[in-house]
């Protein structure tokens, strides 16, 4: 499927600012970039371990109407789990073979550069990485011969200390940092917002926090994008004899099923009404069931997207990315943010972590 992938917005004309999109992206016109996800890396020789996907990679039209739409294409490399990337970053051979098997299939399909995914790095193989990721640039670059397009995905919180920028930044276009699972992180996990603007009383973990600390390690933010969910996550719990609630995430909801949830639920239950938190900029919703069990949804919309959007812009990033597109599938409210945010550099933008009261939102069910 088309996941990961680097968008700009444009009218015609390239605009200001980047948005970097996964998923499979709706209108091309408003797209840069697009990444197929993925090449799903064998550890053990540099090869990939999904034929189907890499089939598909082969014959989707949806990069041939990419590519008519003048969008660039990337093929994300995904390697996930510690001992993964520890068995595979060990071996340059591997990263040969990897360098090999990926341009013959960004040659195929005339695409334009990698976006490499690689989560839970091993502390003891930062080194490593850094030199993979040199040699991605020059082998890729020989290959393909031109100068590929090749982006770096950054964690929000569990390791990022492992990922060394400065050097990173070194060899490759663009750097994404994923801002999100706040809430659902390997180390920290607790009941809240996706994607926090800002942190909470009890915790430093926010959008802000992450951008902070990345700045502090010597981030360029002029090659930097800010990647964000069009998703939410839903808590079960039960309520117990003392009228407390235990509650544990249950899954991560759509934009669009937490659209349709909302419309649905109103019927029966016209009090529960979104509910705006003002510091981490997201809203959320509160459902009783009459078996004493609930339901919490912790969602971005139009207007706290809007505000992270502005967020993006204020720090002078490149621009912003999305996780997923497919999403939101139903709706265009989403689209219509991103169109009025980066299709023009006369409207007016502040940094919402700079002031403390906001004109709440207004939420219409059509």
């Amino acid at each position: 499927s088309l996941s990961g992938s680097f968008l700009k917005l444009r009218t015609g004309t390239l605009l200001k600012k980047s948005i970097f999109v996964f998923e499979i992206p709706i209108v091309l016109d408003l797209v840069s970039f697009i990444s197929f996800f993925s090449y799903k890396v064998n550890p053990a020789s540099g090869s990939y371990t999904n034929p189907d996907q890499i089939l598909e990679w082969r014959n989707t039209k949806l990069i041939d109407s990419a590519k008519a739409k003048n969008t660039r294409v990337l093929l994300t490399i995904s390697s996930h789990g510690r001992n993964n990337n520890d068995i595979f970053l060990e071996d340059e051979n591997k990263w040969i073979t990897l360098i090999d098997s990926v341009s013959t299939l960004i040659n195929h399909r005339n695409a334009d550069g990698v976006d490499i995914n690689f989560e839970n790095l091993p502390y003891f193989k930062r080194t490593e990485f850094n030199r993979f990721i040199k040699e991605m640039r020059e082998n890729l670059d020989f290959k393909l011969n031109k100068k590929a397009f090749i982006s770096v995905t950054l964690p929000a919180l569990n390791g990022r200390e492992i990922y060394d920028v400065r050097e990173i930044q070194k060899h490759v276009d663009l750097m994404v940092i994923m801002g999100y699972d706040y809430n659902n992180d390997i180390v920290y996990q607790e009941q809240g917002a996706v994607a926090p603007l800002q942190s909470s009383e009890s915790n430093n973990l926010s959008l802000k926090s992450t951008l902070d600390f990345y700045i502090n390690k010597g981030l360029n933010v002029s090659k930097t994008i800010l990647a964000l969910p069009y998703y939410g996550s839903m808590w079960e719990g039960q309520i117990d004899n003392n009228g407390e609630i235990e509650s544990r995430i249950e899954r991560k909801v759509t934009y669009s099923e937490v659209m349709n949830l909302m419309k649905s639920e109103l019927v029966f239950s016209p009090s529960s009404i979104p509910i705006f938190d003002e510091t981490s900029m997201t809203n959320y919703m509160n459902f009783i069931y009459p078996d004493m069990t609930t339901k919490e949804i912790w969602f971005d919309d139009d207007y706290t997207l809007g505000k992270k959007y502005d967020f993006a812009i204020s720090k002078k990033l490149k621009g912003v990315g999305i996780w997923a597109l497919g999403y939101d599938n139903g709706y265009r409210d989403l689209w219509k943010v991103i169109e009025e945010k980066f299709s023009t550099d006369k409207i007016k933008i502040s940094d919402p972590v700079s002031y403390t009261h906001l004109t709440l939102p207004t939420i219409l069910l059509v």
